[in-house]
């Protein structure tokens, strides 16, 4: 199971507050689920819609969001979405690691056409995609479509580069060193 809490700017005037009450209430959802063991954790980081532009969170919100996240739940790793056009563009956000989240899962369409077969376009455009987008970090997911029909419907379509263990090694607190 994965938790997803896409950020928004909720204290302008106060981002580390903004980040912090927002943290409290993803808490709050993962609590309710029954907590972190056995969960993906992700924070949504993008533009909002342009009709709510003042939504769009900025860097001071995130690095709230995810250490007020960090002092609660420990090692546990933490995702992190974001486009590399918002990522490096406008208030540039820098150096990934800076943030304290563990992976990054980079939204790139190289076109919006819905995709009737999304295994066999992602092997068309496997090439294009990976890489260093965010300057020092290679993500580990890669939503490469928003069009990709699954069972009857047309959704978010993604590639995670590692193996089924890796993917459910991302959902567990590590174990404490010996």
């Amino acid at each position: 199971m994965g938790l997803y809490h896409f950020l928004i700017e909720s204290d302008p005037k106060d981002p580390q507050r903004g980040g912090r009450i927002q943290a409290e209430h993803f808490l709050r959802t993962i609590n309710n689920v029954g907590g972190t063991n056995s969960k993906l954790l992700s924070v949504d980081f993008e533009h909002y819609s342009d009709k709510y532009p003042w939504l769009t969170p900025s860097n001071a919100t995130l690095k709230s969001f995810i250490s007020s996240l960090r002092l609660r739940i420990g090692k546990h790793p933490i995702f992190l979405y974001s486009g590399r056009g918002f990522w490096n563009g406008g208030d540039t956000s820098g150096p990934f690691d800076q943030y304290g989240a563990n992976v990054a899962w980079d939204a790139m369409y190289l076109e919006m056409l819905p995709h009737d077969r999304p295994n066999d376009y992602y092997q068309t455009i496997k090439g294009r995609g990976w890489g260093n987008p965010w300057g020092d970090v290679s993500p580990m997911l890669w939503q490469f479509t928003s069009a990709g029909l699954v069972s009857g419907q047309y959704v978010d379509v993604d590639a995670f580069r590692g193996t089924m263990v890796d993917l459910h090694s991302l959902a567990v607190t590590p174990l404490p060193e010996p």
